[in-house]
């Protein structure tokens, strides 16, 4: 049965209900047996067409996986975080390794006054004494990790100023003082002077390192 038999079937019921209502007639309580099957397979065709154009108006798209932000850092983020890390180890190492060899170096010194004491001095003097240069490159360590991570502050912060004068001092120390002096206590041209001035000069940098480390640890605005 065509489409167009279907409308004729569905018209000719409603015709004849419309016919049997004005004649006073009771209606049918169910359409003659064609015409229900007309309308159920008129109901059933349109409602297979509302269901292709849905799905063509309509794709279904795959909710999109979430992942929670803690499961995997950007790799940026975590290159970052990695040379900060490294850049702090080498500026707390070379802190730590070349303002202390200043201080043994200063011990020594003290000794130096002495003269019972030149053979050990001599000894520990016969070393070049390279551990002390790792006081110079110790501020750009520190500003390397400044960089590198955003979340330590202005360069123009108080406790960075404080320390870039520190290093400053530091550095001069030992250029001026240190190591003039151990080059003439390997020679023992004037061990008491020369003792004395390094021992002076370790006790300064012992300070200066203090205070840089306070300032490192407090990081006043």
């Amino acid at each position: 049965m065509g489409a167009h038999d279907v409308v004729v079937v569905v018209a000719g019921a409603k015709v004849v209900a419309v016919v049997l209502d004005v004649a006073g007639a009771p209606l049918p309580r169910e359409l003659p047996q064609p015409a229900a099957k007309a309308r159920t397979a008129e109901k059933a065709r349109t409602h297979r067409i509302a269901e292709k154009v849905a799905a063509q108006r309509s794709p279904s798209v795959p909710a999109p996986s979430v992942m929670a932000p803690s499961v995997m850092a950007p790799p940026v983020l975590a290159t970052s975080q990695g040379l900060y890390d490294a850049l702090v180890v080498l500026h707390v190492v070379c802190a730590v390794v070349g303002f202390g060899a200043v201080a043994v170096s200063g011990v020594y010194g003290a000794l130096a006054r002495d003269p019972g004491n030149r053979s050990e001095v001599g000894r520990y003097f016969t070393s070049p004494g390279l551990a002390e240069w790792l006081v110079v490159p110790v501020p750009f360590f520190g500003l390397g990790a400044l960089l590198a991570d955003d979340r330590s502050g202005d360069l123009t912060d108080v406790w960075i100023i404080g320390g870039s004068i520190v290093w400053i001092a530091a550095t001069a120390i030992l250029f001026a003082a240190v190591r003039p002096a151990e080059a003439r206590l390997r020679r023992w041209e004037h061990p008491a002077r020369d003792g004395r001035i390094l021992m002076w000069a370790g006790i300064g940098s012992d300070l200066l390192f203090v205070v840089a480390l306070a300032l490192m640890v407090t990081q006043p605005g």
